[in-house]
């Protein structure tokens, strides 16, 4: 007479405290699964069923295709579960406090938006619900606290697409809570015309350390003219150009009297975010500095910094020298030299992004009766500062400081002697180009 051999067996909560016997096998009443254990996993490693897996080859893989709003539960982790509705379907998940780690495989295959809504309060990829359009498929799972739902999604064709999209190199994914769309520049970014049957396309993970979920490609800086070739890979652009600061003021001799030549403007920052309409090649054109007033003549404006006629800095204007005789030898400045991108020198490029204009020169300046005189300070820059300001030494003068960094503009000259002093030199200008792919 032949005898039976009954295992310990028990439920699937009963399952999920229990700790065998190295080596010992169970049986879960609930799943009808067999579980193995190891002495130290509460439940033991539990196997799947034959319907499960199949053959275990992907083309046999398990689906299970629903018409209708549906609730997840244990017994659907491991295969595919389908929507194939021609309206809006849901997919409701369990509370994830109370899952056992389970990795649930959808696919939408219907013409209808599938939406998984986590339970209650409970939020997936940090929202109430994502939303999965047609021929899109996800996997989530359980994070390692237990307090919300993860998700990657991507696009497959049908139910062995959604295994082998999770070992395809490079895997096509998206961030599950980021919608299909144009990024404003009316480029999609999911080319949907390009696929064909079988087929995928990827969209990368946004990175924490890129713009806007792209990859950052190369900055490229020119302190010097010349000429721009786009990056191949190269679809979104950052043009940043910062004029160049003007010259300050320099002083005439001024016998026994005294002079303060006026400040030269800062140079002007104008920035420029393009997703096309860059050509193959772009002529860069980076400011001279304005050149400071030689003794008591006229110094020069700051050059602009320019992307072809894609984004202009402009540069600040030039300082007035000390020339004019007010008292006796007494020589003060005129207005000191406008700054770039403001209401005086070139005025503010169109299209711009983001527009900095430069400060203005600071005219120079006499105190009391022909004692003392103080230059102007050179007008600063979103890149620079200007020059500061200089005073006379009592019985000689001093040379205008030059602007520093990209862009600031020159300080006048001071002076009370019989010899003539020249105004600071400003800073020059900049071109930054950032790319992205």
């Amino acid at each position: 007479m032949s005898e039976a051999i009954k295992r310990r067996r028990g439920t699937d909560a009963e399952h999920s405290t229990f700790v065998g016997l190295e080596g010992e096998f169970t049986f879960n009443t609930t799943t009808k699964r067999i579980h193995a254990h190891d002495a130290v996993t509460p439940g033991g490693i539990p196997a799947a069923r034959l319907d499960e897996v199949g053959g275990g080859s992907a083309s046999e893989l398990v689906e299970a295709v629903k018409t209708d709003d549906y609730t997840l539960t244990v017994d659907d982790a491991g295969i595919v579960i389908t929507a194939n509705k021609a309206t809006t379907i849901t997919f409701a998940l369990p509370a994830v406090g109370a899952s056992n780690a389970e990795a649930y495989l959808v696919y939408n295959a219907g013409a209808g938006t599938l939406v998984i809504d986590p339970n209650a309060s409970e939020q997936i990829e940090g929202a109430s619900s994502i939303s999965l359009l047609t021929g899109e498929s996800a996997r989530i799972w359980p994070n390692e606290a237990k307090t919300l739902w993860r998700a990657t999604v991507w696009m497959a064709t049908n139910k062995n697409d959604v295994i082998a999209a999770l070992f395809a190199t490079p895997k096509t994914i998206k961030s599950a809570n980021f919608a299909l769309s144009n990024d404003g520049g009316g480029k999609a970014l999911f080319d949907t015309s390009a696929i064909a049957a079988g087929q995928s396309r990827s969209i990368k993970l946004p990175d924490r350390d890129t713009a806007i979920g792209r990859t950052l490609l190369r900055i490229t800086t020119f302190t010097a003219s010349g000429t721009w070739t786009p990056h191949p890979d190269a679809k979104m652009v950052c043009f940043a150009a910062q004029g160049a600061g003007g010259g300050g003021g320099g002083v005439a001799a001024a016998g026994t009297g005294v002079g303060g030549g006026a400040g030269g403007g800062g140079g002007g920052y104008q920035e420029r975010w393009l997703v096309s309409g860059w050509g193959a090649t772009e002529p860069i054109t980076v400011g001279a500095m304005g050149s400071g007033g030689i003794g008591g003549g006229a110094p020069t404006a700051g050059g602009d910094s320019s992307v072809g006629t894609l984004c202009v800095g402009k540069g600040g204007g030039a300082g007035a020298s000390g020339t004019t005789r007010v008292t006796g030898n007494q020589r003060a400045a005129g207005p000191g030299g406008d700054g770039g991108g403001g209401t005086g020198t070139g005025g503010v490029s169109a299209g711009m992004d983001i527009v900095i204009p430069g400060d203005g020169g600071r005219v120079g300046v006499l105190f009391g009766t022909g004692l003392t005189a103080l230059s102007g300070e050179g007008g600063g820059s979103a890149l620079g500062s200007g020059g500061r300001q200089v005073t006379e030494g009592g019985s000689s003068g001093n040379i205008g400081q030059n602007g520093t960094g990209y862009g600031g503009g020159g300080s006048g000259a001071s002076n009370a002697s019989a010899n003539a002093y020249n105004g600071g030199n400003g800073a020059p200008g900049i071109v930054i180009i950032t790319e992205w792919s």
